[in-house]
């Protein structure tokens, strides 16, 4: 074998897919995020989410990963839901399977044929070319409930309320496998993909942070090595424009894991309009930043809002410390891991004035190149 000696502009030339990773808190914005990816193809674990799926982009396209298909191939019952987690978890499987099998196009995205799955309810049986799928952008909502199932499927119980403590070694080996195999073969895949999650505060070597909600301590920071971006979705008051959301990817290291990347502000505004791309401009950008390609450099500030988003993480971490206990002579104390924190009244830390007042900057880099403006949904 000859090794072939290439720069890094060579090789990056020829990256063509990203990937992201987003956690945030329930109402934070996870599916509306998802929704916005370039022509996706959802993978919903998530009943409630499809709600929000169908206001900010009705045409993608949903695999529901919770009820069975009109032929009943999973259950035997057309319509019906899908009880067992082996099953759904099954789904996401072959979904993977497919996009594997799928064919590159002139204009970009892969050709995905839909499948028959095998009487096992394990395998693909036949590929179906006739009905295939355009794909941009694969979604995964949420990667925390397909690790619930995963262990409820180890284990053959449901697991609410259980433990880290309480999952027998032999099958939290398998899971903590399971589970990074799950976002390597996300990475691996030759599309946009995109993996949704819950966030929560876990005790690392640098105190608290959040994180991917998930069973064990160190698979939350794990995973952050298979995407080119982690972050975290965040709300605050807007004032007058109302509720704003928005994605930090950097700058907020001492309170959650985040991933920055060549492309990528370090705080990210989610639309308030479909039409006004959001994700689907993240990824162009990111493109648009390999070697190679034109870089377009947005007229905003890059760090609008960070300062406020920040504050809301750091009112949500006071929020979900432990309770605060009354004591005899009045006020509060607030508890941490470490201690007493404070004494007296405990309020949320308040939103900067400055922050409260920036501007809502102009939609970002149109996937053509110049400046960003809004796009046809996918």
């Amino acid at each position: 074998m000859q090794l072939q000696q290439q720069h890094a502009r060579e090789v990056g030339r020829k990256i063509k897919h990203t990937n992201i990773i987003l956690t945030g808190d329930s109402g934070t914005g996870k599916t509306r995020a998802g929704s916005l990816m370039p022509d996706p193809v959802i993978l919903e674990l998530e009943p409630q989410a499809m709600v929000t799926v169908c206001a900010w982009n009705p045409d993608a396209v949903v695999i529901p990963c919770y009820v069975d298909d009109e032929q009943g191939t999973f259950t035997g019952v057309p319509g019906g839901p899908m009880t067992n987690p082996k099953h759904r978890i099954a789904m996401v499987d072959l979904m993977f399977e497919a996009v594997m099998a799928g064919r590159p196009q002139v204009d970009g995205g892969l050709l995905v044929p839909s499948f028959r799955v095998s009487k096992s309810k394990q395998s693909i049986e036949a590929l179906d070319w006739d009905h295939a799928l355009l794909v941009r952008s694969l979604v995964l909502d949420s990667a925390t409930e397909w690790q619930r199932l995963q262990l409820e499927a180890l284990l053959g119980r449901q697991v609410a309320g259980l433990g880290d403590d309480e999952i027998p070694g032999k099958v939290w080996n398998t899971l903590k496998d399971s589970t990074l195999g799950l976002f390597r073969r996300m990475r691996d895949l030759p599309v946009h993909t995109m993996v949704l999650g819950l966030l929560e505060d876990k005790e690392t070597r640098g105190g608290l942070k959040a994180m991917m909600a998930f069973y064990g301590r160190k698979v939350g920071p794990a995973v952050a090595q298979f995407a080119n971006a982690v972050g975290i979705l965040v709300k605050r008051d807007g004032g007058s424009n109302g509720i704003e959301y928005g994605v930090i990817f950097e700058g907020a290291s001492e309170l959650g894991i985040t991933k920055a990347c060549a492309g990528l502000r370090a705080f990210e505004p989610l639309p308030k309009d479909p039409r006004d791309g959001g994700p689907a401009l993240w990824v162009q950008a990111i493109l648009d930043s390999q070697p190679g390609a034109e870089l377009n450099q947005p007229d905003e500030d890059p760090n609008f809002g960070l300062e406020a988003a920040r504050a809301v993480m750091a009112q949500r971490r006071l929020e979900s410390l432990a309770p605060l206990k009354k004591e005899a002579g009045g006020g509060a104390v607030l508890r941490t891991a470490g201690g007493v924190r404070s004494r007296g009244e405990v309020q949320s830390a308040p939103v900067p004035p400055a922050a409260e007042t920036a501007p809502v900057p102009a939609p970002a880099v149109a996937p053509s190149g110049g400046v960003r403006g809004r796009v046809k949904r996918g």
